[in-house]
């Protein structure tokens, strides 16, 4: 669809925003309190930034993003902020050991290493869903459509999201010519 994707795109824009440095943003990216404090005292010494600041220029640079369309978020919480009629929020998931495998295989980790990653990284997400913006992850009611990327190839999946997003496109603009 020549959509323009976003992910890491999304931290440098907020660094760039705040004026601090990209290291010190990842390392806030869906951290919790405690590990955003350790890190900030490492990066920065006596000038930390607060989680509040970050969110609120995460939350500006996705409504621009989402005003502007025609463009996929991967992660941050956008499906917690921007209006659900204005996109399709899509979650993948799979059993932890297929993660586990992929993400071995992707960076050259162990297993157990992957493991870690993936466990940490899950954690990380279900925290950052519950306290900055009072959400259960797993609610199923915060995305329009689930996939199990273990039953399907990234082709498939990626062939399901798109059928997704021109039918809910074609019904919104169908609702929008009856009015």
């Amino acid at each position: 669809m020549g959509w323009q994707v976003f992910d890491k795109e999304i931290v440098d824009a907020i660094a760039q925003e705040a004026h601090v440095r990209r290291e010190l943003i990842e390392s806030l990216d869906e951290r919790d309190r405690a590990t955003i404090q350790d890190a900030v005292a490492r990066l920065l010494h006596p000038q930390p930034i607060e989680t509040t600041g970050y969110l609120a220029h995460l939350r500006e640079i996705l409504l621009t993003l989402g005003h502007q369309g025609d463009v996929v978020i991967v992660g941050r919480g956008a499906e917690y902020i921007l209006p659900s009629q204005f996109g399709l929020r899509v979650r993948m998931v799979a059993p932890i050991e297929v993660r586990v495998r992929r993400i071995a295989s992707d960076e050259g980790l162990s297993l157990k290493a992957a493991r870690v990653e993936v466990e940490t990284s899950d954690r990380e997400r279900r925290t950052l869903a519950r306290r900055h913006y009072h959400q259960d992850l797993r609610d199923p009611l915060n995305q329009d459509l689930t996939i199990n990327t273990a039953e399907l190839t990234i082709e498939a999946a990626t062939d399901v999201v798109m059928t997704a997003v021109q039918r809910k496109l074609a019904v919104r603009l169908k609702g929008s010519d009856q009015k």
